[in-house]
């Protein structure tokens, strides 16, 4: 038996490369915010009075406009870094639910060249999450690769879930918010003939009312919503270290086995004998080593008299008796020994 690895392995490295590189995005985001709150004024030891003051000179000086600069290049980092690292799980894990090889190339962070990040870009990358929410998978494909029971498949189900939570809050935010007086509290009265939910939206769109608040009834679902909103960014890599760990699990070892029958004719687990020479066969991977040339002429003269092959092509073999089981030459620089074939038939 011999063992043809794939670019399983390879393709896993790669991808955990990637989730510790969304990863050391996440902690700079964290170090940015972590430095920024240590250069402004602490509230713990100052009246509120005295804190607002302070609070309010700080945020005119250079050092608090650096400090917002850098964290907010660090959240797009992140962002960029975390839609990357989402689709290329779900790439690898639909294709393993599948049967199917891994890209050569995962996704990669949709950066400009030199490491430039100018305004427009962020603005950009804000206005559109990275295309985080086109990336967000389903729950179905990790059952393939395992029973309902299994830890890891479970722990990926899990994961994809809370994904799908986040995406709801994303877009049933818009669905808690109403126009309405703040003089009395009260909410602006909707259009006639049109339903609850229509007269909430026009109100809003029209602009009627003078502010904008979230409706008192649903402040409970409004927390959940926000909660699974902003949290995205961290389910995404969780959801990859799961997907990671049971690709591992399932592509171990990630080889294609093949197996030699005793006849001398190579075939893959789970195929039937076929009367085809093995030479003449077209391989997607290397030839693996085939049984001993007594059994292989033995083979080649009973199909020749039940007439199941005509002609076959003359090879050169070269028997090691004491070496053990060689494989078939084929190869330019041995011509086949027309004499020694004949006699050997005969």
């Amino acid at each position: 038996m011999t063992m043809v690895r794939s670019r399983w392995p390879r393709v896993l490295e790669r991808l955990a490369h990637q989730l510790d590189e969304a990863q050391a995005a996440d902690r700079r985001v964290h170090e940015a915010k972590a430095t920024a709150s240590r250069q402004g004024p602490s509230s713990t030891d100052l009246e509120l009075a005295e804190y607002q003051r302070l609070r309010r000179a700080y945020v005119q000086t250079p050092g608090y406009k650096a400090a917002s600069c850098e964290i907010e290049v660090a959240v797009v980092l992140m962002k960029v870094h975390d839609a990357a690292l989402l689709r290329s799980a779900r790439m690898l894990l639909a294709r393993r639910a599948d049967g199917k090889q891994p890209p050569r190339r995962l996704p990669k962070p949709r950066r400009l060249p030199g490491g430039r990040v100018p305004d427009w870009w962020m603005s950009s990358i804000n206005t559109s999450y990275a295309s985080i929410w086109q990336a967000i998978p389903a729950p179905g494909p990790e059952l393939r690769l395992g029973g309902p029971g299994d830890p890891l498949v479970q722990e990926v189900a899990k994961q994809a879930r809370l994904l799908q939570a986040s995406r709801a809050g994303y877009r049933g935010r818009d669905r808690l918010y109403e126009a309405y007086q703040p003089d009395g509290g009260e909410p602006v009265e909707p259009i006639r003939g049109l339903s609850p939910e229509l007269g909430r939206r026009a109100n809003l769109a029209l602009g009627r009312g003078t502010g904008i608040r979230i409706q008192p009834s649903r402040m409970e679902e409004a927390d959940q919503l926000h909660t699974d909103y902003f949290a995205v960014w961290d389910r995404s890599r969780a959801y990859t270290a799961a997907v990671l760990a049971l690709l591992r699990a399932t592509c171990n070892p990630c080889s294609i086995k093949v197996t030699a029958s005793r006849d001398g004719f190579t075939r893959r687990p789970g195929a039937g004998a076929t009367g085809v020479a093995p030479w003449t066969q077209t391989w997607s991977v290397t030839p693996p080593v085939v049984a001993d040339h007594a059994c292989l002429h033995g083979r080649r003269r009973r199909l020749r008299r039940r007439g199941l092959i005509e002609d076959l092509p003359q090879i050169g073999i070269h028997p090691q008796p004491h070496a053990g089981p060689a494989c078939i030459a084929r190869s330019a620089t041995h011509p086949p020994d027309t004499t020694a074939a004949a006699t050997a038939r005969d």
